[in-house]
């Protein structure tokens, strides 16, 4: 058996913990346009602070690791602390894996701001009980996710896979056309 994606489990941060660079932000915001009505001083602090904020904000942490999941050919293992699970595909219904994007990603075309990994979700059920796992993906598990889906396709494993992301990973063009 072979561990096609290792990847971490993780869980959103609370809102308040971006209330940080929030803050600033507007107020870089508001000298800017402060600065566009009445002073070049106040327009130039303001613009510089607002990018500032952004680029930290960018940086920032938007989760919490949780634990550890590896995908196989044959099932998939999860790791929380001190609870570890084997489950094998065979038993598994109603797999689905939403992808959004990888950690590192442009979130447009010629933007600084970078998506965090953090929006992915697999989820599925085995014996009765419901798993809603979110996983940190970083550029280097779309590969990883593309093998694992042929050699799914293969053993006819039954999933679902719903591409938020860009053509552009590739994961898309291979799997959903």
């Amino acid at each position: 058996m072979l561990y096609y994606l290792r990847a971490s489990i993780v869980e959103p941060k609370e809102l308040k913990s971006y209330i940080i660079f929030f803050v600033p932000s507007m107020v870089g915001v508001l000298a800017f346009l402060t600065g566009l009505l009445f002073n070049i001083a106040i327009l130039k602090m303001g613009l510089v602070g607002a990018i500032f904020c952004l680029v930290i904000a960018n940086f920032a942490t938007k989760y919490n690791i949780r634990g550890e999941i590896a995908l196989t050919d044959e099932e998939i293992l999860i790791a929380r602390g001190e609870n570890n699970l084997r489950i094998p595909l065979s038993g598994v219904q109603e797999l689905q894996i939403t992808y959004n994007a990888y950690a590192g990603k442009p979130m447009g075309l010629k933007s600084m701001i970078m998506h965090d990994g953090a929006s992915n979700h697999l989820n599925f059920k085995f014996k009765g009980q419901e798993f809603k796992l979110c996983l940190l993906l970083e550029s280097g598990h779309v590969s990883g996710l593309n093998n694992l889906f042929r050699l799914w396709r293969q053993k006819g494993v039954k999933y679902a896979l719903v591409d938020r992301g860009n053509t552009a990973d590739k994961i898309k063009k291979y799997w959903l056309t």
